[in-house]
């Protein structure tokens, strides 16, 4: 530092202060509004749906029947905001239900990102599974297959139709003129 640089500081401290910023924009806040829970009623009669065995409070969670010694399960009704005893059959069957709810829900996610890479300028995309243990046989099958976008589109080889997994977490990495943009 020169010796005029050190006069002028000591003269006018005020120069050399540092300044706070100054905001130039306006910060607008808008607040999420508050969560509130939904909350669920208990049914008037509390019955088990395979014996009718009478219970004195709802079930805290889905256990068997003391009667019948059947399973119950205790599921929440949105619609009704209840609670509701279901047998094994009627859970297995919104299982089942929810999983292909689930499945045609990936199908349409799936086509929408083909689309989206096609119109990218993609040639083509390579299958990837999840990379660990839980992979399926039939998943691994499809691990680094390459399908040009016109076949991808009409195959739609994921999610994988044999997936053991209970879902399919394949995924596809779009390629450019055999440049794969998976570790770009």
């Amino acid at each position: 530092m020169g010796l005029a640089y050190l006069i002028d500081r000591i003269s006018y401290p005020d120069k050399y202060k540092k300044k706070k910023p100054e905001l130039t924009m306006e910060l607008k806040y808008t607040p999420a509004p508050e969560y509130e829970p939904i909350k669920f009623e208990n049914p008037k009669d509390i019955i088990c749906p395979y014996c009718n065995h009478r219970f004195e409070e709802m079930l805290k969670r889905s256990r068997k029947c003391p009667e019948c010694k059947k399973y119950i399960y205790r599921k929440k009704n949105y619609e009704n905001k209840i609670y509701e005893l279901i047998t094994e059959e009627q859970y297995e069957k919104e299982v089942e239900e929810n999983n292909k709810n689930y499945t045609i829900s990936n199908q349409e996610d799936m086509r929408d990102r083909l689309l989206r890479y096609q119109d990218s300028g993609c040639s083509g995309v390579r299958v990837s599974t999840s990379g660990d243990s839980r992979v399926c046989p039939a998943c691994a099958k499809q691990q680094g297959k390459f399908y040009s976008m016109k076949d991808a589109l009409k195959e739609m080889p994921l999610p994988c139709k044999d997936c053991t997994a209970g879902y399919c977490r394949c995924c596809y990495i779009p390629e450019i003129d055999g440049i794969n943009f998976q570790n770009i």
